[in-house]
């Protein structure tokens, strides 16, 4: 039997229960923002099912965390190795925590609607918001975050050459490896991880002389 020290350490899906759950949630998040993000020649900025498909995952994904904070069966060390990664995949996406939480708020509004997920973009666009960040009140544009959101997934405008999203990938590919067992793993999440893998640096990688 697995010991405490080594299912936070190697195996956290020897833990069934939230764990498992917040690592398919992952996996769903890590798939459907993998999918192609076009760009039309005729420059108009359209929003295809992927992109859709990619926030609704994301937001589903982060209203589990809010919801229902981290796994509780799981040991304090994979707790705080768990967190780190979520704080890796929070810093990389277009959208601070207040940001979030009115994109998260605008999906669980309309979680129980078929196919409603595809309104909340143009809901969103028509709105403003006040928010605190950084003990600053400012008002946030509803059309800027979406805007935001389809140019992070191409790497397009402010986000060109930061190399953020591949660096969300990279947190949710850690969380994923840690908590869905591999027999479970699909083909895809392999293919994921090798070209994200080639886009970011390993930890602790020492600097080129």
């Amino acid at each position: 039997m697995a010991t405490e020290e080594a299912r936070g350490t190697a195996a956290w899906y020897e833990n069934p229960g939230d764990a498992y759950l917040l690592g398919i949630g992952a996996l769903d998040v890590l798939i459907e923002g993998s999918k192609d993000a076009p760009v039309r020649t005729d420059g108009e900025r359209r929003w295809f099912v992927s992109d859709h498909r990619a926030l609704l995952a994301s937001m589903s994904f982060e209203d589990r965390i809010r919801s229902n904070g981290l796994p509780s069966e799981l040991p304090a060390d994979a707790r705080a190795e768990l967190n780190g990664y979520l704080d890796s995949w929070h810093t990389a996406l277009p959208f601070n925590e207040a940001e979030r939480g009115i994109v998260c708020s605008a999906y669980r509004s309309v979680s129980r609607k078929v196919c409603a997920y595809r309104e909340v973009p143009g809901q969103l666009r028509r709105q403003e918001f006040e928010i605190v960040n950084v003990g600053l009140r400012r008002i946030v544009r509803g059309r800027d975050l979406m805007r935001r959101w389809w140019s992070w997934r191409r790497e397009m405008d402010e986000f060109a050459g930061q190399g953020s999203l591949a660096e969300a990938k990279a947190a949710l590919i850690r969380i994923t490896g840690r908590m869905v067992s591999p027999d479970k793993m699909p083909y895809i999440y392999y293919d994921i991880q090798g070209a994200t893998d080639a886009l970011v640096p390993p930890r602790h990688a020492k600097p080129e002389a």
